[in-house]
């Protein structure tokens, strides 16, 4: 079972200007995929935005990306705005 990653913030995510190791959009695409709690199958970009602190336009291209790469779906045919999450 991989490592679960801390809870981060907008202004408590790490910081890749002093670890050149550390890549930014991929810590993003993990932090959309830790806002699913326990309960949370669906979740809307809108609240995928408020529960990570990242911008809606960079929520969308990352739910985006990882629905093409199978860990999200898309909540209903043409609705691009909620997604399912997949296991």
């Amino acid at each position: 079972m991989p490592a679960k990653l801390p809870k981060t913030t907008a202004t408590s995510a790490p910081d890749e200007t002093g670890d050149r190791q550390f890549i930014t959009a991929l810590a993003r695409g993990l932090r959309v995929l830790q806002a699913f709690g326990v309960g949370d199958d669906r979740l809307t970009n809108v609240e995928l935005a408020r529960r990570t602190g990242l911008p809606k336009p960079t929520i969308s291209r990352l739910t985006h990306t990882l629905s093409r790469l199978g860990y999200l779906a898309p909540a209903a045919v043409g609705e691009d705005t909620a997604c399912n999450r997949t296991s």
